[in-house]
């Protein structure tokens, strides 16, 4: 979550909006993650990782990754799909 921000549904209305150029609603919490270890981002150490969904209202034209110079790759994916795909092993749904 941003410094900046509020709520986890804050961070992700912002994050989605820079890196995917995504407009969102009615965002839901799915559950969260135990990051024992807690080595993503620099060694943080133990954290729990919260799983957010929510509805995309618009659509913006891929942009550019400041750290490398090319387009962000987006992959749109029906609901079911990503039901079947997404790892939830270990996740606590709420």
């Amino acid at each position: 979550m941003e410094t900046t921000d509020a709520t986890p549904e804050d961070t992700l209305h912002g994050e989605a909006a820079e890196e995917a150029q995504l407009t969102l609603t009615d965002p839901v919490r799915l559950g969260w993650v135990l990051d024992k270890p807690g080595e993503v981002h620099g060694g943080m150490g133990p954290n729990a990782r919260l799983r957010l969904a929510a509805r995309v209202t618009a659509i913006g034209p891929a942009a550019v990754d400041p750290a490398t110079g090319r387009p962000f790759a987006r992959l749109l994916a029906a609901r079911a799909a990503v039901i079947e795909e997404v790892p939830t092993e270990g996740m606590r749904l709420s």
